[in-house]
């Protein structure tokens, strides 16, 4: 497969976004770059892509202001206690393409909040 090749692309109505995954390598961005440091993440590509439609907090990337970070929390429904984080690299105010996902504990307590989702704001 070549580094390019879209794996999906979804958009996000609220945010007015359009987010894409690419093929990518175990050493530049996409989805084989998260699978080559956690192979678990091979089936979760669903959970990815949810985690981009239905996040519950995007953060700017405290170290790349080109990107954002979304959590969406149970997004994985075998890890229902967890977060999943997609980190988004943007290149232009609507498109941006996922660099890496995986899941975490928590949330970052600092940084610049872009977006809430209100309806779940009781779980962040």
């Amino acid at each position: 497969m070549d580094p390019n090749d879209i794996v999906f692309t979804t958009t996000v109505p609220s945010r007015d976004l359009i987010i894409t995954l690419k093929e990518g390598t175990a050493t530049t961005f996409g989805r084989q770059h998260f699978i080559a440091q956690r192979p678990n993440m091979a089936s979760k590509i669903d959970v990815v892509k949810h985690t981009v439609e239905n996040a519950d907090l995007a953060i700017i990337d405290k170290d790349h202001q080109e990107r954002e970070r979304m959590y969406c929390f149970g997004a994985d429904s075998s890890h229902p206690d967890l977060y999943m984080m997609v980190v988004v690299e943007y290149e232009d105010d609507k498109r941006g393409t996922i660099i890496t996902a995986s899941p975490k504990d928590n949330v970052p307590k600092e940084g610049v909040i872009t977006y809430v989702n209100a309806t779940k704001l009781r779980k962040i």
